[in-house]
């Protein structure tokens, strides 16, 4: 029995053209699987393509490994593998005060 099923959902009709306008500061992966829809979603475009100006973040190295082998670039990876540990590196990239998050 499983516990829990990840599946691709609808997307947003537009994500493709968001992300070429630049619109997204940051995108998050907290999971290998959601790194695959997003190319999933993308399709015809290429990860790097789609997020070549955009930092990339993941909670952690094997999310990072599989950015990398789907041709994305990871700008940073969270040193605590949750998603308190990936909100403090996001911080710490823009330059803000973690010290206000606690």
């Amino acid at each position: 029995m499983a516990v829990y099923q990840t599946v691709i959902g609808e997307g947003i009709s537009d994500l493709a053209q968001i992300l070429k306008e630049g619109k997204i500061d940051a995108i998050t992966f907290t999971s290998s699987s959601t790194v695959r829809n997003l190319v999933e979603l993308l399709k015809p475009a290429s990860l790097s393509e789609m997020l070549k100006n955009i930092t990339t973040a993941c909670i952690g190295t094997i999310i990072a490994k599989t950015i990398e082998e789907l041709g994305g670039n990871v700008n940073l990876i969270a040193k605590e593998y949750t998603i308190a540990g990936l909100l403090k590196a996001l911080v710490q990239y823009f330059g803000g005060d973690i010290d206000e998050l606690e």
